[in-house]
This record gives C-alpha cells, structure tokens and sequence, in this order.
C-alpha cells in the first residue's frame, strides 16, 4: 500500500507543476498577445460570467467535486 501511495502522490505532484507551467505559459502568452497560448480559454471565461451559482450545471459540478474530495 505504501507503494500505491508514493506512486500516486508522484503522479498527483507531477500534474500539479505542469498545471503550474501551463498556466505560467497562459498568462505570459495572454499579457504579451492578448490571446491565449496553450488552451483556449475565453469561451469558458465568457460562459462563467454569464452563469449563475444556482444553475444546474454549477450543482452537478459541485456535488462532484465534493464527491470527489470525499474520495
């Protein structure tokens, strides 16, 4: 079990810093160009801002995101 453990908690760090260089990546590319350089995120920034926090889809993402860290 302890190998699972350090396995997974490698796997875990390893996502997190190439979400940290992506989203440096992002914010160099989006201050430089003004638009975006790896994932194209404006659609989603511009449907956040229209959605409301009681939506559905905002419900369902939340309960899976709790379920999830319950996990």
């Amino acid at each position: 079990m302890r190998l699972v453990n350090r396995v997974l908690a490698a796997l875990l760090s390893l996502a997190v810093a190439c979400v940290g260089v992506l989203l440096i990546i992002e914010v160099i590319a989006d201050r430089v160009t003004s638009s975006s350089g790896v994932v194209n995120w404006h659609p989603a920034y511009r449907w956040a801002g229209r959605t409301i926090w009681t939506a559905g889809s905002i419900r369902v993402a939340a309960g899976a995101l709790i379920a999830l860290g319950l996990l």
